[in-house]
């Protein structure tokens, strides 16, 4: 079965999982009403296309869904194959486009083991939820050792503290 590859910004990395199947061709799309949807920067666009370079993709521009199929078509394939994302409006993409085609999303190893994040709009939230996953500090020992914490004696309250004078 002849498949194509539809590479999106979450794939950009060359070793990834997709790139080990055999394919007829990848293509990336830059679609505009996306990229302004998203409040993409111009850097950030740049950041794109120059990843994209590196990589043996067909860059494109247009809506991706119907880009995607008309890539497709044109290399007569059966199948698109696709990397699995979190963002929402590449899920979307993927069941519209599983009206026409057949759609095979490819997992990733994970980067890390923890919950799905659910705030995607900064960095600054993404990386609260998933912070503790990623250096190995578990959310139930953040609370362990807040319980600790609080059963400590405050600072002030020295009453089972005794004073210790220094060795001579």
């Amino acid at each position: 079965m002849t498949s194509v590859l539809w590479i999106h910004e979450d794939v950009l990395n060359p070793k990834a999982a997709i790139w080990q199947r055999p394919y007829a061709g990848a293509v990336f799309v830059f679609d505009a009403e996306q990229l302004r949807e998203a409040g993409y920067s111009l850097k950030r666009v740049m950041f794109l296309y120059e990843s994209l370079l590196e990589l043996p993709v067909s860059i494109r521009q247009g809506n991706t869904e119907e880009v995607v199929s008309s890539f497709a078509a044109e290399r007569g394939a059966q199948r698109i194959l696709t990397s699995a994302s979190v963002q929402p409006w590449i899920r979307r993409v993927v069941e519209r486009l599983r009206a026409r085609w057949s759609v095979e999303v490819v997992p990733e190893a994970p980067f890390l083991d923890g919950p799905e994040p659910s705030d995607l709009t900064r960095f600054a939230r993404f990386w609260r939820q998933v912070e503790p996953y990623a250096f190995g500090r578990e959310p139930w020992l953040r609370a362990r050792r807040a319980a600790a914490a609080a059963a400590r004696p405050a600072t002030g309250d020295r009453t089972t503290t005794q004073s210790r004078r220094p060795r001579q």
